[in-house]
């Protein structure tokens, strides 16, 4: 099964996590929160200005990266079969890696880069599509997890017709 992964971080250059977002190719299992103890003081000009507007997790999904690192391991423990994380950008895999420790979780079996089926128009359009919805807005990592996962459904080959 695919995860579908997006972060929102400080800088590209010293990255801090932000915010995380998981979810499953099916949509049934999903995960995102936001940490409460990253250094705003190291956040980029963009990030204050188009990031941090945007954080609105309600206080259960605020935690310090502690509780994140509890919080992910538990969700990971919970999925069903193992899981292969589906990402646009390494950093966002280096910081969950970050996020989860020393340990990896047993049911966390692989990366697939997205980024070639971005090339795709069609991947293009299910995500723009998603994010032009209201409320649904760009960069805040839920929407993006979201709007990544729209695309992938949307480059899948169709199933063929039986008759």
């Amino acid at each position: 099964m695919l995860i579908f992964l997006d972060t929102e971080y400080t800088d590209p250059i010293d990255s801090g996590l932000i915010s995380i977002a998981l979810i499953t190719e099916d949509g049934s299992h999903h995960f995102y929160a936001e940490l409460s103890d990253f250094k705003r003081d190291m956040c980029s000009a963009f990030v204050h200005a188009a990031v941090l507007p945007l954080l609105d997790a309600p206080p259960d999904q605020i935690m310090d990266r502690g509780a994140l690192n509890r919080c992910l391991h538990t969700w990971f423990a919970r999925l069903p079969e193992p899981g292969v994380i589906a990402y646009d950008d390494r950093t966002d895999v280096d910081l969950l890696l970050d996020a989860l420790g020393d340990t990896t979780p047993a049911n966390l079996a692989g990366y697939h880069n997205l980024r070639p089926a971005m090339a795709s128009p069609m991947f293009n359009e299910a995500v723009c599509q998603y994010h032009a919805q209201p409320n649904q807005p760009w960069p805040h990592a839920w929407h993006d997890a979201n709007a990544l996962r729209a695309g992938w459904m949307a480059w899948q080959p169709s199933p063929k017709d039986p008759s």
